[in-house]
């Protein structure tokens, strides 16, 4: 509603929140994609808990995770264009989750 009372509903303001709702979209995708392979990872571990290559991978996965969590902070920080809806994604998406 307020993108209408506040004359938002210009193309070149309407791309740009979109693009920013698919970046993010993107952003949870790939944590949604992660946080599955990781759990794959982690059954795979407790039957073979000294194998390296798992270990190593399980690592990179977090490290990725960590990632995109940070990324998904940077998005809603007050200073950054349209951090509102960005807060308002990313909290629907930490429900999902926990």
């Amino acid at each position: 509603e307020s993108i209408r009372v506040y004359g938002l509903w210009r193309p070149g303001l309407t791309q740009a929140r979109r693009d920013l709702c698919h970046q993010i979209r993107d952003c949870i995708e790939e944590i949604k994609s992660d946080r599955n392979l990781l759990n794959n990872i982690i059954i795979l571990l407790s039957q073979m808990p000294d194998n390296d290559i798992l270990l190593h991978i399980r690592n990179n996965i977090e490290q990725g995770i960590v990632n995109h969590m940070a990324e998904l902070s940077r998005f809603q920080n007050d200073h950054k264009p349209y951090s509102e809806m960005a807060k308002q994604l990313v909290a629907r998406f930490l429900q999902e989750i926990y």
